[in-house]
């Protein structure tokens, strides 16, 4: 009996895996029309204050000087670059006149706005674990992934800052409000 649950769970977890497979590959193709948003914004906000900004993509960066006298950059990541707990990050930074130093710089944390599945927890002997893990995968989180598809993967995302002293506490901002902080 242990023999043949271990190899429905094994079977269900496949299951899952092909399932996550298919959302992943729609949040990698939206992650990366996300970080063309949020480099835009960098962009055009910077445009519109006057400033002159070139995108140098061997380096992942977006630098922008106003009258060769401020210097500002955006740095970026592919979408294929993972992070844990988030979906990518973003450092923003001011360097000083020669370009040399970055006299403040921040991180721009991104999460794409999607539904939250479910997580197993549970407990008790090693038996009890794998019958309510394959309950688990039967009753609510398969049915969960075949409900939900890839509808809530839309590309809709929030930017903001992790107050680093404060655990998980985050902050929305946008573009402009990273800017204005760098720039006090």
């Amino acid at each position: 009996m242990s023999l043949q649950n271990k190899k429905k769970l094994a079977d269900l977890k496949s299951e899952a895996s092909e399932l996550y497979s298919t959302r992943n590959a729609v949040r990698q193709e939206k992650l990366k029309g996300a970080i063309e948003a949020v480099k835009s914004d960098f962009t055009s906000y910077l445009h519109g204050e006057g400033f002159e900004c070139k995108d140098n993509a061997r380096i992942s960066t977006i630098e922008a000087s106003y009258k060769d006298d401020i210097f500002l950059y955006l740095k970026y990541d592919s979408p294929e670059q993972g992070y844990f707990g988030c979906d990518t990050v973003f450092e923003l930074g001011l360097q000083d006149k020669n370009r040399q130093r970055v006299n403040k710089k921040a991180s721009a944390v991104l999460f794409m706005q999607t539904e939250r599945l479910p997580h197993f927890s549970g407990g008790g002997t090693p038996a009890d674990m794998l019958l309510k893990e394959i309950a688990f995968h039967e009753e609510t989180l398969l049915p969960a992934l075949k409900s939900i598809g890839t509808s809530d993967i839309t590309g809709e995302y929030v930017l903001g800052e992790r107050e680093e002293s404060r655990g998980r506490d985050f902050t929305k901002k946008t573009i402009p409000e990273f800017i204005d902080a760098l720039m006090s």
